[in-house]
């Protein structure tokens, strides 16, 4: 989609409204229909979703320093994404409408598959994302494909 032309990539911004603006778009042109957009507070819900998961992060970064027990500094970055991945439908499901999206993402993330299942997944399509570090003149598409991979797991789910 992205690489065809269908789907324009976004300017470069640090804004979750206009990530969830770009993810609608896709959607719409994934689904061949225009849909309305939902008047969410997409930037609250972005930043309450990643200040859980870096909360957990940093607990365990400081409790492994202050014990010096490294299993747990090991630990954080999968601590990160066990709870980063219980929102990741997030965006899509705020996207499609939902009136508590907090809620509907939790339930069809567990109706989707096993932790065990979805978690490798998740780390795979973050490390893309985030290698973007190493390719700044990638960022942007690294970030959207990263984006769409998640709406594509989204939309089979959500139709399975």
């Amino acid at each position: 989609m992205i690489d065809s032309g269908l789907v324009e990539l976004p300017e470069f911004t640090f804004s979750f409204h206009k990530g969830a603006k770009w993810m609608h778009k896709a959607l719409e042109q994934h689904r061949g229909g225009a849909f309305e957009f939902p008047n969410h507070s997409y930037n609250f819900l972005g930043c309450l979703k990643y200040f859980c998961s870096s909360l957990i992060l940093v607990l365990f970064l400081a409790f492994g320093l202050f014990f010096s027990y490294w299993p747990l500094i090991a630990l954080s970055i999968p601590a990160f994404y066990i709870v980063e991945v219980q929102l990741i439908f997030l965006f899509p499901v705020a996207i499609d409408g939902s009136k508590r999206p907090l809620q509907d993402a939790w339930k069809l993330r567990r109706k989707s598959t096993s932790l065990i299942e979805i978690l490798p997944i998740t780390m795979l399509i973050a490390a893309h994302m985030l290698s973007a570090v190493f390719m700044p003149q990638k960022a942007i598409y690294r970030w959207c494909t990263g984006c769409l991979a998640i709406l594509l797991i989204y939309e089979g789910t959500r139709n399975g």
